[in-house]
């Protein structure tokens, strides 16, 4: 990638002063952090990707000219993506799910990896206000290991990738189990992206709530 952006860079000159990418979903912002070590710096400071509409977009855009869905004057009539019917009542508008981890209590759910070369996996989570505990963890279905990547630990937000390299599943917990009375708010999501190709898998579990007596009991 770093070549084939050397070749743009030394015989296509750029003519484009911005560009933006607004009201993404909360996927598109991460994945462009990821890529971004391997973009030219001048062009990276020229794309903006954001799932709502960036200071900057007002700055050098006409508000004359900016649509009033994104914050603008224009009334212009933006088309609008098909709902689908299968979509979770608890989706937020930026495409994350929404749990509410009772106090006292905890959420686990699983994303499986059904590709025998593995895959790549981008997650974001995070609260409006106070903090969970987080863990999360890979479970290797070929020889039974269990890895842990965040090891229990208060977040407000948290984002992050993971490579699985054969079938398995990605065991995530948020822990609430330190709050007598309050209870939390989790946004998030996850995508995995198989190694052989095809459609990115965006996990929408039911989960499944375990109080730290019901666990104990087990």
């Amino acid at each position: 990638m770093k070549m084939t952006s050397q070749i743009d860079k030394q015989n296509y000159p750029e003519t484009v002063s911005y560009i933006f990418l607004l009201n993404t979903p909360w996927v598109v912002p991460l994945l462009f952090k990821m890529l971004a070590p391997f973009i030219d710096p001048r062009t990276k400071e020229k794309i903006q990707a954001s799932s709502g509409t960036p200071d900057l977009a007002h700055e050098v855009m006409d508000a004359k000219v900016l649509p009033a869905a994104w914050g603008g004057e224009n009334q212009i009539e933006l088309p609008v993506a098909e709902v689908n019917s299968d979509s979770n009542d608890n989706d937020n508008d930026d495409g994350l799910s929404i749990q509410n981890v009772a106090a006292r209590d905890l959420y686990s759910f699983k994303s499986k990896c059904d590709d025998p070369k593995g895959g790549k996996y981008v997650w974001l989570m995070k609260l409006e206000s106070y903090d969970i505990s987080l863990k999360i963890e890979w479970i290797d279905e070929k020889n039974g290991t269990k890895e842990k990547i965040v090891d229990s630990k208060k977040i407000s937000q948290n984002e992050g990738t993971f490579e699985a390299k054969s079938t398995g599943h990605l065991l995530i917990t948020f822990d609430n189990s330190y709050s007598y009375f309050r209870s939390k708010e989790v946004h998030f999501g996850v995508v995995f992206h198989p190694s052989s190709g095809g459609k990115d898998v965006m996990s929408t579990p039911a989960g499944r709530c375990v109080s730290p007596a019901a666990k104990a009991r087990n």
